[in-house]
């Protein structure tokens, strides 16, 4: 709700190097193999501090996905329930930015068709990634997941820069 407003006034090469620099960041230090480690005494904070980043950031961008990941990878959170989790979020971060989107008429009858097709090849691999998770082990569907999310990091910053 706070930031979803942003989208019709920040630059959109600006919104693609803010999320592409978070974005390729994260992957190149879990690439790394450097997984932060929270105390469970410090577990609430560090949750409010994540859902606020997350929260920003998806709603600018719809993308919630590199600071949950950090804090679930943190908490050592296991793959089906890191899924399920991840599944939530995206719900109901989909369903707020819908909201907001439609109240400052980002979506609106000349957006709509557009933004109601993509929900085809979301939706397909949304399953494509479930029937993939199951197939890997948990390394392996962790390692292709940061790869691929390091490509789209560099192709936003490519468009940030370049256009």
């Amino acid at each position: 709700m706070i930031s979803a407003p942003f989208v019709v006034v920040l630059p959109q090469q600006a919104m693609f190097l803010l999320l592409g620099s978070a974005v390729l960041i994260f992957s190149l230090l879990q690439i790394s193999g450097w997984t932060p480690e929270i105390p469970r005494d410090w577990r609430g904070a560090v949750q409010v501090v994540t859902g606020l980043i997350g929260g920003l950031y998806g709603g600018i961008s719809g993308v919630w996905g590199p600071p949950t990941i950090v804090y679930l990878l943190a908490t050592n959170t296991e793959k089906r329930e890191m899924v399920s989790v991840m599944s939530v979020i995206f719900a109901v971060g989909g369903v707020m930015l819908l909201v907001m989107h439609v109240q400052s008429g980002v979506l609106n009858a000349q957006t709509l068709p557009l933004s109601a097709a993509m929900l085809v090849p979301a939706t397909l691999g949304l399953f494509l990634g479930y029937a993939v998770q199951d197939r890997l082990d948990a390394a392996k569907f962790r390692r292709y997941a940061l790869i691929l999310l390091s490509v789209s990091a560099v192709n936003l910053l490519r468009r940030g820069l370049f256009g």
